[in-house]
């Protein structure tokens, strides 16, 4: 079997989906929400933190859309990354047949809208529950669509 050359755009591409796996990743382990306490200082919450299900009732809007929507920027991500790198090291091929391009893109367009909707749901969420918004949102947005978009590009 001939081994197979790996190309820069390959590396960055590659370098590009996992900075974006990572970042979602992150997204989703940081702080999403923001209390402020007054002369007491602020508290943050995680996106799964304790707390969170009090504020939510309070504020008549679930905080479980956030997370779903989250988890799955998350998985898919990971999928595109994975898809990636198979790609890029010539182990799996998904050629450049219309099925499979497709394919490529009904990935990148779930991970995009899913991880939109997280952000969104989430900010949501903070301004009904009185909080406001940190940057685990916004990194899971950036994060999703990062691990996401090499994948179209990285078509042989």
């Amino acid at each position: 079997m001939a081994k197979k050359k790996i190309g820069l755009l390959g590396i960055i591409l590659l370098a590009v989906s996992a900075v974006g796996l990572i970042l979602t990743v992150v997204g989703v382990a940081v702080p999403w929400f923001t209390l402020d306490l007054g002369p007491l200082g602020t508290d943050t919450y995680g996106l799964f933190g304790k707390g969170l299900g009090g504020l939510g009732k309070l504020a008549d809007f679930p905080v479980s859309p956030a997370q779903a929507f989250a988890l799955i920027a998350l998985i898919l991500g990971a999928g595109c990354c994975g898809l990636v790198a198979l790609e890029v090291f010539g182990v799996f091929g998904l050629g450049n047949s219309l099925v499979w391009f497709i394919v490529r893109i009904a990935l990148v367009v779930l991970t995009a809208v899913s991880a939109i909707l997280a952000m969104i749901l989430g900010l949501v969420f903070a301004d009904k529950a009185g909080l406001a918004g940190n940057a685990g949102a916004y990194l899971t947005l950036i994060g999703g669509l990062l691990a996401s978009v090499p994948l179209v590009l990285s078509r042989k």
